[in-house]
């Protein structure tokens, strides 16, 4: 691995030798062929498959300048790509060294990058990094899988940039830790207990033979990487059983199918396929490359994956993720021809579309499916909106990952992918054994439902009003002003100084963060604010003029508050209510919610509820709650997003109770005891007061009781 890094960081050098050139799309695909191109040169040449410094010295013979380095790339390609005998009898005594590769690695020149004014760049690649590489790296160890997912992340997101493959295609490459955490589950660990099982040749060989038909197909397979580690493990394991038979090599790469979009990635998918399988079996008639991964360029959503792969056994992969606001027209486009008719489709991340693309190509079959994807899926509304679709058509899952975060097992910020995953194992038949894993812990389960817990498959879909008689909650004011009725912290002064009649027409603005982490902000609130008097008074006017023209620039919507410059998009500013941030911190025990008067104005990072009360600040605040927002709220990576259209509205209150009142009021005063400590503070599970955490756990017993739970229920239950 570390071998695979250091070469993935001398390719990303090569990339930044080019990045101020503005290269097309057909020069970053002549690049990228030659970057892969030099690769298999240089593995072949250290692991025997080339004479012994054969490409070394040939590079070293090439006339470095422009004309001379195509020319020599030219006839080197040229050369592997021809059979021995027809090849030219006067060839160069250099060339005559080196095989036929066939498999069309080197069919057709592909050496547009050497046409444009470009000879120093070049240069510094074929004389200073190449040749670094070349003396730095034993290249027989590379690790096909590492590398494939290095290669693609580092030279693929350039080409994108002129293709739109990749980049907008929500890629994040994979570790070998993390491919197991797939494959093992969903057929390595059964096929090595068949192995521990076997105490005869004939079982043996029986073994032997189901693995080498075993057909496997990733239809997002980017570089490989998912295929590759999975070829890898089949043949460790088909080794143990030749120990035992003594028998011939069987698994093969032709049963390994994927499809991808990106052109490049098809190509480094089939050459760490072609590695893998020579370092695997250490031959010595691995050329010409007669045998070939059914690897297929495309987009897999639009084509039909029967013409690809007929039966295959597992489907496997790491799909590209995409936020639904985030998505292209395409990619959207691709959203509808999956979930035709269904209206959530424009709500959903765009991982979502393999999922059920993979659930009706195994619709009456035995083909089990696992696949990588963001946390999102298993949380608020995408429960309802892609696993109620999958669950009505048959479809059970066997095991899952829990959010988990994503490592790619580099150490190279630049390489990271920041993301909390999930990985989900599905199928039409039901598995007699279930299993769920949560970090280090693994656990039985008899069903798992779309929030990967063991229970019933409900799932909880948006409502627009409340389950239960409670006061609605709805979402502060956006201001929607280009932050000019905005007033921040250090700047009021100022802002009075200038004109102490401004006063009045301000209050005190929090969001999420100004709440929680007792933060002062201010805003322009000019609710029945006569038009004279805001035109009296100049630096509130300054500000509304602004407002208007930053309004005027946007969307017609936008255009339109342009006509109301001194107001917010709402102007909802009740006497009382309670304030629910729309996203906090997935350490805390409790969300902090609050009480505010109608001297404060709350934007819409927070959610509040109007005429709130104790008894429902109580509720809100219990275990209970809790528990409930866990399970069925999203997630922005570990955060909570606390909605009302699935969290509250959803949530079955038990029926009013004066001693939750108490126990309400008992944390605010509790928290008054502490007036210089912000709510980060006193929910901080490390600093939590004693007298606050007793009076939540009082609280939380109240509620437990309305609802006639016993004490000592657990959250799960």
């Amino acid at each position: 691995e570390d071998i695979s890094v250091a070469c993935g960081k001398a390719l990303r050098d090569v990339r930044n030798m080019f990045q101020e050139e503005n290269l097309s799309a057909v020069e970053f695909e002549s690049l990228n062929l030659l970057c892969e191109r030099i690769v298999f040169c240089l593995y072949a040449e250290d692991s025997g498959i080339f004479p012994a410094e054969s490409f070394r010295n040939y590079v070293q013979s090439m006339e470095k300048t422009q004309s001379g380095l195509k020319e020599g790339f030219s006839i080197l390609f040229s050369t592997l790509d021809s059979k021995m005998e027809s090849r030219h009898r006067d060839i160069d005594r250099m060339l005559k060294k080196f095989p036929y590769v066939d498999g069309e690695l080197f069919t057709g020149e592909h050496l547009e990058i050497f046409d444009r004014d470009t000879s120093s760049i070049l240069h510094n690649l074929v004389a200073d990094k190449l040749s670094q590489i070349i003396k730095k790296f034993s290249w027989k160890k590379i690790s096909p899988p590492i590398f494939g997912s290095i290669f693609e992340k580092i030279l693929a997101e350039e080409s994108s940039k002129k293709l739109s493959a990749r980049r907008s295609g929500g890629i994040h490459f994979t570790s070998e830790k993390n491919i197991h955490k797939l494959i093992d589950p969903l057929f390595m660990d059964q096929l090595k207990a068949e192995f521990l099982k076997c105490d005869s040749i004939e079982k043996f060989r029986a073994l032997h033979d189901k693995i080498s038909k075993l057909k496997f197909f990733d239809p997002a397979c980017g570089s490989g990487n998912f295929l590759t580690e999975t070829y890898i493990s089949l043949r460790r394991l088909e080794n143990e059983i030749l120990d035992q038979t003594h028998d011939k090599i069987k698994v093969s790469i032709e049963n390994f199918y994927g499809i991808e979009i990106n052109d490049f990635a098809v190509q480094v998918a089939k050459l760490a396929l072609w590695i893998s399988e020579h370092q695997m079996n250490h031959s010595d008639n691995f050329l010409p490359l007669t045998r070939n991964a059914n690897i297929i360029q495309g987009n897999a959503l639009k084509i039909d994956w029967h013409d690809i792969v007929r039966n295959p056994d597992y489907i496997i992969g790491n799909p590209p993720y995409v936020g639904y606001s985030l998505q292209t027209a395409e990619q959207k486009s691709d959203m509808r021809s999956i979930f035709d008719g269904y209206r959530a489709a424009g709500k959903m991340d765009y991982v979502c579309a393999w999922f059920k693309k993979a659930a009706d190509f195994i619709r009456g079959t035995d083909i089990e499916v696992a696949f990588v994807s963001t946390n999102s899926i298993c949380q608020g509304e995408h429960v309802g909106f892609l696993w109620k679709n999958l669950f009505e058509a048959g479809i059970k899952i066997n095991f899952a990952w829990r959010s988990f975060k994503w490592e790619n097992g580099l150490d190279d910020p630049n390489l990271f992918a920041h993301v909390h995953c999930v990985i989900v194992g599905y199928s039409m038949k039901d598995r007699s054994e279930k299993i769920i894993y949560d970090e280090d812990e693994k656990l039985a389960a008899k069903n798992i439902n779309g929030y990967l817990l063991d229970g019933p498959s409900a799932c909880i879909e948006s409502r627009k009003n409340t389950l239960c008689d409670v006061p609605k909650m709805i979402t502060g004011n956006r201001p929607a002003d280009g932050g000019h009725l905005i007033i921040e912290n250090d700047k009021l002064d100022e802002f009075l100084k200038r004109d102490p009649r401004s006063k009045k027409y301000i209050r005190r603005f929090i969001g999420a963060d100004e709440f929680i982490n007792k933060k002062d902000r201010w805003c322009l609130w000019l609710v029945n604010a006569e038009p004279s008097e805001i035109k009296s008074i100049k630096p509130i006017y300054e500000r509304v003029k602004a407002c208007k023209e930053d309004r005027l620039k946007g969307a017609p919507d936008r255009q339109k508050l342009a006509e109301t410059a001194w107001l917010f998009r709402e102007q909802m500013n009740p006497e009382t209510a309670i304030v629910v941030p729309a996203t906090s911190s997935g350490r805390r025990k409790y969300i902090p919610m609050g009480f505010f008067d109608s001297e404060t104005i709350v934007s819409n990072s927070v959610l509040f509820i109007p005429g709130g009360d104790l008894w429902l600040f109580g509720i809100l605040n219990s275990s209970v709650h809790m528990a409930w927002m866990k399970t069925v709220a999203g997630r922005l990576e570990t955060r909570y997003r606390y909605s009302a259209e699935v969290v509250y509205n959803n949530f079955p209150f038990p029926k009013p109770s004066t001693k939750i009142e108490t126990t309400a009021q008992k944390i605010l005063d509790a928290r008054s005891n502490y007036p210089d400590s912000s709510l980060a503070d006193l929910y901080n599970e490390d600093l939590m007061p004693a007298d606050l955490r007793r009076a939540h756990e009082n609280n939380d017993q109240a509620v437990l009781d309305s609802y006639g739970f016993e004490k000592d229920l657990s959250e799960s239950e």
